[in-house]
């Protein structure tokens, strides 16, 4: 028998393409490039929608690579579904405006570390952290009232446990939230690019909230 509801949250990959080369994922690396349509995604968004889900998740890769990007949002967002927009940040200062008016009720920020240094070495990309801080703040001078919520997210393995604290610290005054993810490894999604004793976290890191 059919389901009465579909799945709650969807989580959508929209493209493979990155910005970023994070020792983590290999998403970058990935030759695919065979993705779903603006007019497969506004389908989509009617199906998930007559099923009854409620949370979509847009991401990547790095999904403001897609000149589409911000249409695909509109699609879900339109049929008053809630948008968190996962970005590595890169883009964040020069699509401000549409992150704004595109519909997403959240932007998750990808923060691998609470220094420049940790964060550009696990990213791969010099200046990355610096570039995505200048964006952070660009997208906060604007009211929480004419803006999406603001999540600032760490992936924790043994490169920077040491600095969930610091993380923390830094951030949960600054963003609307602050989340701690553990890395992962998934052949499938790509998640394949630290070693196996990277692939824990072991540190045991000493902080008070």
């Amino acid at each position: 028998r059919p389901l009465q509801a579909g799945p709650y949250m969807a989580e959508l990959d929209i493209t493979y393409q990155c910005n970023c080369r994070c020792q983590m994922c290999q998403r970058w690396n990935d030759p695919r490039r065979d993705e779903l349509s603006l007019d497969e995604y506004i389908k989509l968004a009617a199906d998930l929608h007559a099923m009854g889900s409620h949370q979509i998740s847009i991401s990547g890769g790095e999904p403001l690579l897609r000149s589409d990007a911000f249409q695909i949002i509109e699609s879900f967002a339109g049929r008053g579904m809630s948008v968190n927009l996962c970005t590595n940040g890169l883009l964040l200062k020069k699509y401000c405006d549409k992150i704004r008016s595109s519909g997403a009720t959240c932007v998750t920020i990808s923060l691998d570390g609470a220094t420049a240094a940790s964060h550009d070495k696990i990213r791969g990309i010099p200046g990355s952290y610096n570039q995505i801080k200048e964006g952070i703040e660009h997208l906060l001078k604007n009211p929480r009232s004419s803006r999406p919520l603001l999540r600032v997210r760490m992936t924790v393995s043994n490169h920077n446990a040491r600095e969930i604290g610091p993380f923390y610290e830094k951030w949960h005054k600054v963003a609307d939230d602050v989340l701690l993810q553990p890395v992962h490894h998934c052949t499938d999604a790509f998640y394949t690019g630290m070693d196996e004793t990277d692939l824990v976290t072991n540190i045991q890191a000493e902080f008070t909230l």
